[in-house]
């Protein structure tokens, strides 16, 4: 653990910078200043002990390394809120980056948010009762204001941890998304076990159809998508996969999703809508509208979701950027004022 000798002394942790959050405020006065250092250094180990012992998920975890994570946490914390007292104008930006990780660690170790909450009232519960002790030196003006910043700043504790935590929340979920549409799209095609216990983990009902969607750059922001719609983002082309593309209402929604206002500009294409178990065709016949869109092969327009492939002798429209309907297949001599009609591998 940090020297707790060190929270006596602002500089003790690196801040720069002036504050925006909510502790900002007029200074306290020198003597204030000192009370402050004084108690709360001083209370420092009761409050780890309350933490340790106060919130169960804290109290099961026995490992040393965990504990000195919860000492660290609380010294830091501590010797922040000590320097802000001493210099009003100082940032906050260095503990509350830190608890966004805190945050961000107990999504990913399973526990709540609830956890993480109990523990920063445990923890101000404990400076608070220090302050407030007779001998502490504090007149009732400046006790108040003090507790106002405690507050305050346990205010932007607990945000800060939420903000890390619903960032893990959402990076877990689309690494669930991500790993199930892999295995859905893989080529050969994943078990249908291994397809049926990600589906499973991430809640999503496995569809009868599917059609594949490609886009042709990189999509910092992602786009709005209809329910259900896996994605990746990640990759040079990122990738949709579009349950149930010829349900009610689909058609309409997989439109807006991929407009050219949505999009930005950015080329995209749809593959055929066919069964789950051959989603990777759908990928394939995205990516080759995709490459015929990028030589001109296929006049540019707005993307229509494909028909679904019924039998080998009906074809499946592999739309992508101006890929409309009634267009001829690759290498056929007709042309027509819409793209191209690619003939799927079964057909």
């Amino acid at each position: 653990m940090r020297e707790l000798a060190e929270v006596s002394r602002p500089e003790a942790l690196s801040i720069s910078g002036p504050i925006s959050g909510p502790i900002s405020g007029s200074a306290f006065s020198a003597e204030t200043a000192a009370v402050v250092r004084a108690r709360l250094g001083g209370a420092i180990p009761e409050m780890i002990e309350a933490i340790a012992r106060g919130v169960p998920s804290y109290a099961a975890q026995a490992r040393p390394d965990y504990q000195q994570r919860l000492a660290d946490a609380v010294t830091g914390a501590v010797a922040c809120f000590i320097a802000h007292v001493a210099r009003p104008d100082q940032s906050t930006r260095a503990i509350t980056a830190e608890f966004r990780a805190i945050g961000g660690a107990a999504a990913r170790e399973g526990r709540t948010l609830d956890a993480l909450q109990d523990a920063l009232r445990l923890g101000a519960r404990v400076a608070w009762r220090w302050l407030c002790e007779a001998d502490a030196g504090l007149d009732r003006r400046e006790l108040s204001r003090v507790g106002e910043a405690i507050f305050a700043y346990l205010d932007e504790l607990a945000a800060a941890c939420a903000h890390g935590y619903a960032e893990a929340r959402v990076q877990a979920a689309g690494d669930r998304q991500r790993r199930l549409l892999a295995a859905i799209v893989s080529d050969p095609p994943s078990s249908a076990e291994l397809v049926a216990g990600l589906a499973r983990a991430l809640g999503w009902v496995l569809p009868d159809q599917v059609a594949v969607v490609v886009l042709g750059q990189p999509q910092q922001d992602g786009l709005l998508v209809p329910p259900g719609v896996l994605a990746d983002w990640t990759g040079p082309e990122p990738c949709l996969l579009v349950p149930d593309p010829d349900g009610p209402g689909r058609q309409a929604a997989i439109d807006r999703a991929l407009s050219d206002r949505a999009l930005g500009g950015r080329p995209a294409a749809i593959g055929p809508s066919v069964p789950l178990a051959r989603a990777a065709m759908s990928l394939r016949w995205a990516r080759h509208a995709l490459r015929l869109a990028r030589t001109g092969v296929i006049p540019a327009g707005p993307p229509r979701s494909a028909r679904r492939c019924r039998s080998p002798a009906q074809r499946c429209r592999c739309a992508g950027p101006g890929t409309r309907s009634d267009s001829p297949a690759p290498g056929s001599s007709r042309r027509a004022p819409s793209a191209v009609t690619s003939t799927c591998p079964r057909c």
